[in-house]
C-alpha cells in the first residue's frame, strides 16, 4: 500500500465510509424519536466517555437490574433522612436542610423515574440503611405505575415535613431564647406573648412531628425498611420540645379544668340539628378558682384529629365559672362517637388551655334550600348575584358554606348566617351563551346535615373577545408565536385554544393561560425557499364552540426573507461535512504523492503559501446545536413540550461542553451548580453590565433545570408556554447567531474555523 494508487483506493474505501456514516445519521435525524429522560446534556455524547456516572434507564437496551437500582435508590433516600432527623435531634436545623437538598431531590427524580420502571413491586426484602426490612412494598399499582401505597410520595413529603420541622425548631429555639431575655429583664408583658408564642410553636412541631412518624411507618410497610432510630430521633427532638414548653407554661399560665355535664344522655338518645346537645359546663383553674364573668371560647366537634371539623361557640361563664352550652351538629360526621369540647384561651390570657369529651351518637336531619335568586343576565366574567335561604323545619342554619354552579360548572360558593345567604360568583367563558341552569348545593353525604340542592335559570350573553398576536422566525422553518386573549374589557380569558395557521394552512393549536396569555413554536407548513416573498401571514382563530365568547380571528406578518441563508440545518452541516472530508482526503492524497517524490529524490516545489503539516492536535469541533434546537421546536409545534423541554436544555449541554470541564457526566442540577460556579468566577472582575447578563443567564439556567425536572421526571406535563420559554431561554444561552451552528467556547468567543 506503498503507491499513490493504494492510498488513493484506502482514500475512497475511507470516504465511502464515511458517507454511509452521514446517511445513517441522517436517517437517525428524520426519525420522530421519543427522548426520554436524560441525566447528562446529551444521551448521544455519553458514548465518548469510557465511564459514565449517570444513564437514562429508558436509553439501555438490556434489561438490567432495575429493582436493585431502586432498592438502592431506597437506600440512599433513607439514609437521607435518616441523617436529617439525626442532625434535628442535635439541633443542627440548617445541615439537617442541606441534607435533604439538591442531592435527595436529585436521587428522589431518579427513584421516580425507576420505580415507574419496576411498577413498584419488590422482589424481595429490602435493606435500608436503618437496618434489614422483613417486608416487601405492597399494594396495587397505579395508573401511573407507582405502587397503591405511594411510597415515592411518602419520601417526597418526608423531605418536605423535616424541612418545615426545622424551621420550626429554630424558630422555636429562637422564640425560647427571646423568652428568657424578656424574663431576665422583668419585661412580664413580652414574656408572657412570648411564652404563648411557645405554646403554638410546640403544638406545631408536635403535629408536624406525628406527620413524619405516619410516614416513616408508612415507609416501612412498603419497603420493608426499619425506621426506628429515624422515629426514636424525631421523637427525642419533640419530647424536648414538649418538656420546654411544659416549663415556660407553667411559668407563665395557670392550668384550668373543663368540665361539661350534658342533659339527658346524648350517647343513648342521639343529637341533631334539631335536638342539639345541651349542656352545663364550668371552667375553673387548678386549684378550684372559678374563671368567673367571661367570654369564652370554645372549639367544638370530632376527637379523631383526622376530622378537621370544628365549630366555634362563645360562652359566658357567671361569678361561679358555670356557662350553659347548646351545641346543633351541621357538618359533623355521622361516625363521631366522642364530642370535643375544648377551652382555646384567647392571647394576653394567663389561662392553659383545657379539654373534654361527650360521648354522643349523631343523627341526621334533612335542611331546605329556599327563597334561591340570582342575577338574570350576565356575561364572561361578569359577577352573578345568589341569595337564598338555608333551614331545617324552620330553624335557620348557621355558619355553613354553600356552592354555586352554572351548567354544572363550579363558579363559587357562600357562607350562610342565620340561615340566610348572599354572594356573587363569575361566569367563566367556558359556559356557552343562552338560558342556563344556576344550582345553589349543600354538599352534605354521611354528615350531621344532609345534601341539599336548589335551582334557577339565568341568560348568559356573549361577549367579544379580543386577540392579539406576533410572530417571528424561530431557526430556520419554524416560527415563535406569543398573544394575549381577552374580552373587549381587558378580562384576561384562560384555558381557551387558539387555532394558528400559516398562510392559510393550520399548523397547530395552543392554549391561554391564567392570565390569558400564550406562546408556541409551529413548524412552517412548508421549506423557507419555496416560500413566495420574505413574508408569511400567522393567523390565529378563536371559534368560540361551546363558549360565551364570539369567534374572533387576528393576524400578523413574520418576516421570512433570508431564510436560504439561516442558520445550518442538520443536513446542510452533514453536507458540508462530506465536502470537507473529501478535500480532506484529496489534499492528503497530495501531500502523500508530494512524499513519495520526495522519498524518491524528486525535486517537488512547494509552496511558501502552503503550511507545513503539524503533528499538534487540533481542538475538536463542538457539536452543533441547532440541529436539536430545530427538533424541540418540531416536538412543540407537534404538542410534545415536554420533549421540546428536553431537547432544549440538551442543547445548551451540548454548547457549554467546551466551557464547563467533565460537563457530560453532571446531573442536572450539578451542571446547574457548575456553571454558576464558573459564572461567577469568569464574570467577578467584569463590569456591572457583564455582571448583569451573567445573573440573568444563571436565572435563566435555573429556570430550564426546573422545568427540565418536571418535564423528565414529573407527573404533570409541561406547559406550552413553559416550553416556549426553555426554547428562547436555550437560544439565549448558547449564543446562536445566523449562519452558525455552535455555541460558544470557554473564552466567551465563537470558535473558530480550524
Amino acid at each position: 500500500m506503498n503507491t499513490f494508487g493504494g492510498r488513493l483506493a484506502l482514500a475512497l474505501v475511507c470516504f465511502t465510509l464515511l458517507v454511509g456514516g452521514m446517511v445513517a445519521v441522517t436517517s437517525v435525524a428524520d426519525t420522530d424519536v421519543a427522548i426520554g429522560p436524560v441525566g447528562t446534556a446529551d444521551a448521544a455524547t455519553q458514548a465518548d466517555n469510557e465511564t459514565v456516572r449517570h444513564q437514562d434507564p429508558d436509553e439501555q437496551q438490556d434489561d438490567g437490574d432495575t429493582a436493585a437500582v431502586r432498592r438502592w435508590l431506597e437506600n440512599e433516600l433513607s439514609r437521607q433522612l435518616g441523617d436529617s432527623a439525626v442532625q434535628l435531634s442535635e439541633g443542627d436545623y440548617e445541615t439537617a436542610r442541606e441534607i435533604l437538598g439538591d442531592d435527595y431531590q436529585d436521587r428522589y427524580a431518579q427513584y421516580v423515574d425507576v420505580q415507574g420502571e419496576t411498577g413498584g413491586e419488590a422482589e424481595e426484602p429490602n435493606e435500608t440503611a436503618n437496618g434489614t426490612g422483613d417486608g416487601p412494598s405492597g399494594g396495587e399499582s397505579t395508573a401511573d405505575g407507582l405502587p397503591g401505597g405511594s411510597t415515592n410520595d411518602s419520601f417526597q413529603e418526608l423531605a418536605t415535613e423535616q424541612e418545615r420541622l426545622a424551621d420550626l425548631l429554630e424558630e422555636f429555639e429562637a422564640t425560647r431564647a427571646d423568652y428568657y431575655d424578656a424574663v431576665e429583664a422583668d419585661d412580664d408583658e413580652r414574656a408572657h406573648d412570648l411564652a404563648r408564642d411557645i405554646e403554638d410553636l410546640a403544638g406545631r412541631i408536635e403535629g408536624r412531628s406525628q406527620n413524619i412518624t405516619v410516614h416513616f411507618e408508612t415507609l416501612e410497610e412498603d419497603t420493608g425498611g426499619n425506621f426506628s432510630e429515624s422515629k426514636a430521633s424525631i421523637d427525642e427532638t419533640n419530647r424536648d420540645v414538649q418538656e420546654t414548653r411544659d416549663v415556660i407554661t407553667v411559668e407563665q399560665f395557670e392550668p384550668t379544668e373543663l368540665t361539661i355535664e350534658p342533659d339527658g344522655d346524648p350517647e343513648r338518645d342521639g343529637i341533631s340539628f334539631l335536638e342539639p346537645l345541651e349542656a352545663t359546663g364550668t371552667l375553673r383553674t387548678e386549684n378550684g378558682t372559678p374563671i368567673a364573668s367571661q367570654n369564652v371560647t370554645l372549639e367544638v366537634g370530632s376527637d379523631d384529629p383526622l376530622v378537621q371539623t370544628t365549630e366555634t361557640r362563645t360562652v359566658r361563664t357567671d361569678e361561679d365559672g358555670s356557662f350553659t352550652l347548646e351545641y346543633r351538629p351541621t357538618t359533623l360526621p355521622l361516625s363521631t362517637t366522642n364530642l370535643s369540647v375544648a377551652y382555646e384561651p384567647v392571647r394576653g390570657s394567663g389561662y392553659i388551655g383545657s379539654e373534654t369529651n361527650v360521648p354522643v351518637s349523631i343523627e341526621q336531619r334533612t335542611p331546605e334550600l329556599s327563597d334561591l335568586s340570582a342575577s338574570q343576565t350576565a356575561a364572561a366574567y361578569e359577577p352573578v348575584d345568589v341569595a337564598g335561604a338555608m333551614t331545617v323545619d324552620g330553624v335557620p342554619v348557621d355558619n355553613v358554606s354553600v356552592d354555586v354552579f352554572l351548567d354544572d360548572q363550579f363558579v363559587g360558593n357562600t357562607t350562610i348566617s342565620n340561615g340566610t345567604f348572599e354572594g356573587t360568583a363569575k361566569v367563566p367563558p367556558s359556559v356557552p351563551e343562552g338560558e342556563r341552569e344556576l344550582t345553589v348545593r349543600f354538599a352534605g353525604a354521611d354528615r350531621a346535615l344532609a345534601s341539599a340542592t336548589a335551582g334557577t335559570t339565568i341568560t348568559v350573553l356573549e361577549s367579544e373577545g379580543e386577540l392579539a398576536v406576533t410572530a417571528d422566525r424561530f431557526g430556520s422553518d419554524h416560527l415563535n408565536v406569543s398573544g394575549t386573549f381577552t374580552t373587549v374589557d381587558g378580562a384576561e380569558i384562560e384555558n381557551e385554544a387558539i387555532e394558528l395557521a400559516v398562510d392559510g394552512e393550520t399548523v397547530g393549536t395552543v392554549s391561554t393561560d391564567g392570565d390569558g396569555t400564550f406562546a408556541t413554536v409551529v413548524e412552517l407548513p412548508v421549506a423557507p425557499a419555496e416560500l413566495e416573498g420574505g413574508t408569511v401571514e400567522l393567523t390565529a382563530s378563536y371559534d368560540g364552540e361551546d363558549s360565551s365568547i364570539a369567534p374572533t380571528t387576528t393576524s400578523a406578518d413574520a418576516a421570512i426573507a433570508g431564510a436560504d441563508d439561516s442558520i445550518l440545518s442538520s443536513r446542510l452541516l452533514l453536507g458540508g461535512g462530506l465536502v470537507l472530508a473529501l478535500a480532506g482526503s484529496i489534499g492528503s492524497l497530495l501531500w502523500f504523492r508530494r512524499r513519495d517524490a520526495a522519498d524518491a529524490g524528486s525535486p517537488v516545489d512547494r509552496p511558501q503559501d502552503v503550511p507545513r503539516p503539524t503533528d499538534a492536535p487540533s481542538e475538536p469541533e463542538p457539536e452543533p446545536v441547532e440541529p436539536l434546537l430545530s427538533q424541540a421546536a418540531a416536538s412543540l409545534s407537534n404538542d410534545r413540550p415536554d420533549e421540546a423541554v428536553r431537547l432544549g436544555y440538551a442543547a445548551v449541554r451540548r454548547a457549554f461542553q467546551s466551557r464547563i470541564e467533565g460537563s457530560r457526566a453532571l446531573t442536572h442540577w450539578e451542571f446547574y451548580r457548575r456553571y454558576r460556579g464558573d459564572g461567577a468566577e469568569t464574570n467577578s472582575n467584569s463590569d456591572s453590565d457583564s455582571n448583569s447578563d451573567a445573573d440573568a443567564d444563571t436565572d435563566s439556567l435555573r429556570s430550564m433545570t426546573e422545568l427540565y425536572e418536571r418535564a423528565s421526571y414529573g407527573v404533570d406535563r409541561v406547559s406550552e408556554t413553559d416550553a416556549a420559554t426553555v426554547l428562547q431561554y436555550a437560544r439565549q444561552l448558547c449564543e446562536l447567531e445566523e449562519g452558525s451552528g455552535r455555541g460558544r467556547s470557554s473564552d466567551g468567543d465563537y470558535p473558530a474555523d480550524d
